[in-house]
C-alpha cells in the first residue's frame, strides 16, 4: 500500500478581497526603495534581507506566519496602512509566530532606526522585541500575544497610537537596560501590567521616560 506524505511549507496568503487597493503611485519617504512583499520578495523576511538602509518593506494585506529579524539595518516595514491610513489594511495584515513578530537588533557599527506600521501582531510570544536599536512602534494592534507586547532592552522605544490588549500573562510596554521610551496615546486594555519599568544602577546619558495621554483599562 504507498502511502503520499503531503508537507505543507509557510503559506502567504495576499488575497486582497473585499480590501480597498493601494493608493499609487507609493514613494518610501526620505527617498529608499520601496520592497514589495509578496509581489516582489515573498515573505517579509525575504524582503527584509533585500531591503537596504533607508528603504521601505511594503507589505500587502494577508496572514504571514514568520519571525521577523532586522539587525543592522535602518528600514521602515508598513503594511498598505502606511499609505492610505485606512484601518482595514491594518486589520488585514497579519503577523504571528512562534517567538516574537518582529526582533530588531542594532549593529556593531550603525545607529539603527525601524519603523514598524500599521499591522496587527498576534497570537506570538512577543510583539516587537527591541535590543540596543531605536524603534518606532507605531499604528499596530498588538494582541493576545503569550507575553509581551513590546519589548525593550538598552532600546531608545518610540510607542504611538497603537491598540495594545490581551496581554493577560504578561506587559504592554516592558522596558529594561538602558532603555528611553516614549508612549503617547495608545490604549492598553485587559493587559496583566499595562507598562512596567525595571529600574537599576544607570552610569551615563540621561534617560528620558515620557508616558502621556494612554488609555490604560483592564491591568491587574
Amino acid at each position: 500500500m504507498r502511502r503520499v506524505l503531503a508537507v505543507l511549507a509557510l503559506t502567504v496568503v495576499a488575497g486582497c478581497g473585499g480590501v480597498p487597493p493601494l493608493p499609487e503611485p507609493f514613494q518610501a519617504p526620505g527617498g529608499g526603495s520601496v520592497v514589495r512583499v509578496p509581489e516582489a520578495q515573498p515573505t517579509i523576511q525575504a524582503g527584509v534581507d533585500a531591503a537596504r538602509d533607508g528603504d521601505v518593506v511594503l507589505v500587502a494585506p494577508g496572514f504571514y506566519f514568520e519571525k521577523v529579524k532586522i539587525e543592522g539595518k535602518s528600514l521602515t516595514v508598513a503594511s498598505w496602512y502606511l499609505a492610505s491610513s485606512d484601518p482595514i489594511h491594518r486589520a488585514k495584515t497579519v503577523i504571528s509566530s512562534r517567538g516574537a513578530a518582529f526582533e530588531v537588533k542594532g549593529g556593531e557599527d550603525a545607529a539603527v532606526e525601524v519603523r514598524i506600521v500599521g499591522f496587527t501582531l498576534r497570537n506570538g510570544k512577543f510583539g516587537v522585541v527591541a535590543r540596543d536599536a531605536a524603534v518606532r512602534v507605531e499604528d499596530n494592534r498588538i494582541y493576545s500575544n503569550e507575553t509581551d507586547a513590546i519589548l525593550g532592552f538598552d532600546a531608545r522605544l518610540t510607542v504611538v497610537r497603537n491598540e495594545i490588549r490581551g496581554h493577560l500573562g504578561g506587559t504592554g510596554i516592558f522596558l529594561n537596560g538602558a532603555s528611553t521610551l516614549l508612549a503617547e496615546d495608545n490604549q492598553l486594555e485587559r493587559n496583566l501590567v499595562a507598562i512596567q519599568l525595571m529600574l537599576h544602577r544607570h552610569k551615563g546619558d540621561r534617560l528620558e521616560l515620557r508616558v502621556r495621554g494612554n488609555r490604560v483599562t483592564g491591568s491587574t
